[in-house]
């Protein structure tokens, strides 16, 4: 299927141009006839293969963009079906991706320092909204007047919302994360496809090594902290990167870790286990958890877990909820009513075997 110049849809959008065609999608310039602005329509490219899955991409960057804003995210601004196809119009950004500005030479370490930092800034947001996009790499950021937009939310996960269909699984090779490759993907992922799109900017090549990549290998021009903060973001371990993107973003600013001791993580933020009971939920009326979970579908429960210490120092936690806290021990999620947690520790509050972990929490021991 392809559209063609001066082609209307939706009685509004008019084509102008094909910009990009590639196994998933077909991108294309058009005009908005009541404000006449340009904008951006994707719609999947259906071939007879795999054309479910490709829509199921494009409606989930739908669902996820529409929640959305902020200055570095491109703007969603509609979605229709039109003859049984399914169509995304959003944000025209007038600007180029990293891959097209750098690919071959590397950027300035200002130019890295500033995109990685609005990047961070940006991933800080999703993060904040238990949003890990899984798709970090140059192609899908955009400068456009020296300010990033990060696109293509295709394979985000934002709650319950994600690709389900078996075969689904993301991977970039060189910016996907290994667990990427098991079908798993933690907030972590996110800071590895970051420090992979570092080795690039720091480089001007794709990573080609495994990880963890170093930068200064490839250009031995390479500012040692910079490279230090690449090999620690892409470590093969999830545990051993920056738990956080503000912790790499500090990192980045030359802060030094600001949070000790047992402590949780949620999205980018990290929260000390300061008492005993501590408690974790969406609160309600009268109801104050010392972790305030925000969850509009209401999956979380006002008390959603506590975690206790006991006379010996070890911490537990304990369920308190309608829909149930899981701990991932190898590839498998298993429910529980206590655990005594373990330093790495990761909790799925809520967890479909179609549909993976609602929200995800990691506990740290030191």
């Amino acid at each position: 299927m392809k559209l063609q110049p001066g082609q209307v849809l939706k009685g509004n959008y008019r084509i102008v141009n094909q910009i990009h065609e590639g196994g998933m999608g077909i991108v294309y310039l058009c005009e908005d006839i009541t404000t006449h602005a340009f904008r951006v329509l994707k719609h999947p490219r259906l071939d007879g293969g795999s054309d479910a899955l490709k829509t199921e991409k494009l409606k989930v960057e739908a669902r996820i963009l529409k929640t959305l804003s902020h200055p570095h995210i491109v703007k969603y601004h509609d979605s229709f079906e039109e003859n049984g196809v399914f169509f995304m119009v959003i944000e025209y950004v007038q600007g180029r991706d990293l891959k097209t500005l750098f690919g071959q030479a590397p950027a300035r370490e200002s130019q890295v320092k500033n995109y990685t930092g609005q990047l961070l800034d940006t991933l800080e947001y999703l993060h904040n909204r238990n949003i890990i996009h899984r798709d970090i790499k140059p192609r899908n950021v955009m400068i456009s007047q020296n300010t990033v937009k990060l696109i293509d939310f295709g394979g985000a996960k934002m709650r319950f919302t994600s690709l389900t269909q078996k075969g689904s699984i993301l991977y970039t090779p060189g910016y996907g994360a290994p667990e990427q490759q098991a079908g798993e993907s933690y907030f972590q992922s996110d800071v590895f496809g970051v420090g992979a799109t570092m080795y690039f900017l720091l480089t001007g090549a794709d990573p080609c090594t495994p990880p963890p990549l170093s930068p200064s290998h490839l250009n031995p021009n390479v500012n040692a902290t910079l490279d230090r903060i690449v090999q620690k973001a892409t470590h093969m371990d999830p545990d051993k990167r920056f738990q956080t993107v503000s912790e790499m973003k500090n990192a980045l600013a030359g802060v030094r870790r600001l949070v000790f001791g047992p402590r949780l993580i949620v999205g980018s933020r990290q929260f000390n286990i300061t008492k005993s009971p501590f408690s974790i939920g969406r609160g309600g009326l009268n109801v104050h958890p010392d972790i305030l979970i925000s969850d509009p579908e209401r999956y979380v429960s006002k008390i959603h877990a506590q975690i206790i210490k006991d006379a010996g120092g070890k911490m537990w936690i304990e369920d308190k909820s309608v829909n149930g806290i899981f701990i991932l021990r190898g590839n498998t999620y298993k429910r529980i009513t206590r655990w005594n947690l373990q330093n790495n520790d990761i909790i799925a509050f809520c967890w479909s075997a179609s549909k993976g972990p609602y929200l995800l929490l990691k506990y740290m021991a030191q």
